[in-house]
């Protein structure tokens, strides 16, 4: 058996439940009344809810003089639990996450009790519309990919509510959930991809992961952002007040080049060309996966359109690199322009360039070792998630192609740290019948 300590139902500031709480309320108290009410083996009790192995009492038996506990503690067993958690989870989907910008998030970084609560809120909430996501997949049971992804959603829901408000096992358990998640992203393209042979549109799934991944990015940098603040020496975590582009841009580029090497043999030259802002409020890590992605693309795309040339690879460097990057900008935005003569896009495949479900590269196994060493290559991740970076901090990204020469990648960023998330409302049991990803915005 277990002990579940039950939760108060929320109100609204005005004192009158809310559609959304008045439906999550109603859920949680029927699960709850069956878990304490019904009469089982296990559980013999009638319906006023004595624990097991506890007399009910006669009708002339002497009132209990024990002091009232401050929390009602039922035992359980693991269906019922089950069927609590599920209620929880419901109710938590049915609220709405709270967006925000960089700068809220920097300015709750100098009071690290402001962004715990924020945290403690929202986390549970994002997972909570994750998992029931999943659930709204025709046949995700009989999917191993995506009840990989359930179960470890659930798991994770079911830590944050036991870690309650004690910052050092919130710490723990967050380390936990980041190390547990390591494998999201490549699982549940593979199980998408999985459910799109079994009646899946590819518009659908693209919806799906678009909203899933958008989503996933928030709750990674609120709970990245609280683990680098709670390390000592840091002031801002992961967000860097004056992030240089240039340096991160330089960074990304000798790690695509050495990828590429490893893989082909060979990479051509880079040349990064700066007139733009020297710094900006953003998250270095992030910009480096987008370059990084990018430059992986192109560097591939060179070598091997000189192969298919004939010609051994001899590049020039300065005005002849065949990949240019060009950082420019004004006071609200910021410009990237990566240029490469890769031989172009065929024009069939441009309309899927930004599929989750679409690549040009080999492709790879989640289940194999080759998806450890090189990860996303090969399941398509790889731009249209650089895309939902650059959407879900206030950019864009942008491709065009001229075939038979190269492509010209445009990756736009908001400099001022003032763009708001872009996140879904709560979960509605009325109408959630469809994965558009913003139809209840």
């Amino acid at each position: 058996s277990f002990c579940f300590f039950l939760p108060l139902v929320a109100w609204s500031p005005g004192g009158s439940p809310s559609y959304r709480q008045t439906v999550a309320a109603a859920v949680r108290r029927a699960a709850t009344q069956r878990a304490l009410k019904e009469p089982t083996k296990e559980n013999p009790a009638k319906a006023n809810g004595t624990p097991p192995g506890e007399a009910t009492g006669a009708a002339n038996s002497e009132p209990s003089t024990t002091a009232a506990k401050p929390a009602m503690v039922a035992r359980i067993n693991k269906e019922r639990l089950k069927a609590l958690l599920n209620a929880q989870i419901t109710e938590k989907a049915l609220q709405e996450p709270t967006p925000f910008t960089l700068r809220q998030i920097l300015k709750s970084s100098k009071d690290p009790d402001s962004l715990f609560h924020l945290i403690h809120r929202e986390l549970p909430i994002r997972f909570a519309l994750r998992i029931k996501w999943v659930e709204n997949i025709n046949g995700w049971e009989q999917n191993k990919y995506l009840t990989n992804i359930h179960r470890v959603y659930t798991q994770s829901f079911r830590d944050l509510g036991m870690s309650q408000f004690v910052k050092t096992d919130y710490r723990k358990v967050l380390g936990t959930i980041k190390r547990r998640h390591s494998f999201v992203v490549t699982n549940l393209v593979a199980g998408v991809r999985l459910a799109k042979e079994e009646g899946f549109s590819e518009e659908m799934a693209n919806q799906f992961l678009d909203r899933f991944f958008t989503c996933r990015i928030g709750t990674e940098m609120l709970s990245s952002q609280y683990l680098a603040l709670a390390r000592p020496g840091q002031n801002d975590g992961i967000i860097a007040r004056e992030c240089i582009p240039m340096d991160v841009i330089a960074s990304a580029a000798e790690d695509a080049i050495h990828i590429c090497k490893r893989a082909k043999g060979g990479a051509p030259p880079v040349d990064i060309i700066n007139v733009g802002p020297e710094h900006l409020p953003f998250i270095p890590q992030y910009l480096h996966y987008i370059m990084f992605e990018i430059l992986k693309n192109s560097l591939r795309a060179v070598y091997d359109h000189t192969q298919r040339q004939g010609g051994k690879p001899e590049w020039g460097k300065d005005d002849n690199a065949p990949v240019t990057v060009t950082i420019s900008g004004d006071e609200n935005s910021l410009a990237i322009r990566l240029s490469d003569r890769g031989g172009g896009i065929p024009e069939q495949h441009m309309d899927r360039l930004f599929s989750y479900l679409f690549t040009t590269a080999d492709a790879v196994d989640p289940d194999s070792n080759q998806a450890e060493e090189s990860p996303m290559a090969g399941f398509g991740c790889g731009l249209p998630l650089s895309r939902a970076y650059a959407k879900y901090l206030g950019g864009n990204l942008f491709l065009e192609s001229c075939y038979g020469y190269g492509t010209d990648v445009y990756l736009y960023l908001n400099r001022t740290g003032t763009a708001t998330e872009k996140v879904p409302k709560g979960f509605n049991l009325r109408h959630e019948t469809s994965i558009s990803p913003w139809d209840d915005v």
